[in-house]
């Protein structure tokens, strides 16, 4: 459906010189979702059409990008019960790579987690990219997700990330992960603020 709305919009856009696309991907794209391996492709080939014709039609002022929001609350994610999202954060986190032993300093920590958690930060091209280890797979798990959202951004985008962006999610976690979810946050802001 979105090859071919796209396909019938852009005959304009060339003739015009001018235009904007925005597809709607999910952050499954990014994440995967056991069960939801047809949904996952789909998305995921949404990016990839998105990047290869962002490229094809770039050079002609017309740019197509690809929001991929995170867990939206829906009547979908109200039937998740926690069980299945433990698993699934565990399996997130076990696919986080471990930091290097000489980045998981103190400079690099966040204090008010439940479990020892280390976050880093760069900007490249204006865009900001996280990456976070902790000793615990669930940590990590969350921290992949939180990162997913995160990574890519501008920095007034990063700093309009809130808590109550991943409500639906903390929802369905203990009140002690909910604090570690906002001091991830908040230590995320901080690295952007203080890179100013």
């Amino acid at each position: 459906g979105q090859f071919k709305l796209m396909k019938n919009f852009l005959r304009g856009m060339l003739k015009n010189k001018w235009g904007r696309i925005i597809n709607i991907s999910s952050a499954a794209a990014a994440l995967g979702n056991k069960g939801q391996s047809n949904y996952v492709a789909a998305k995921a080939g949404i990016e990839a059409m998105s990047k290869t014709l962002a490229r094809e039609v770039g050079s002609k002022n017309i740019t197509v990008n690809c929001v991929a929001p995170g867990f939206i609350e829906t009547d979908m994610l109200k039937d998740l019960d926690q069980e299945y999202l433990f698993e699934y954060l565990l399996d997130e986190g076990k696919t986080v790579k471990d930091f290097p032993i000489e980045l998981r300093t103190p400079d690099n920590e966040i204090s008010g987690c439940q479990s020892r958690v280390w976050v880093l930060g760069e900007q490249v091209n204006g865009q900001w990219n996280f990456a976070i280890d902790s000793d615990a797979y669930i940590v990590k798990g969350i921290g992949k997700l939180l990162c997913t959202t995160f990574n890519g951004c501008k920095t007034q985008d990063v700093l309009d990330i809130k808590f109550h962006d991943f409500k639906p999610i903390a929802g369905l976690l203990t009140t002690q992960r909910q604090r570690g979810i906002q001091s991830v946050i908040n230590s995320i802001h901080y690295l952007v603020n203080t890179d100013k």
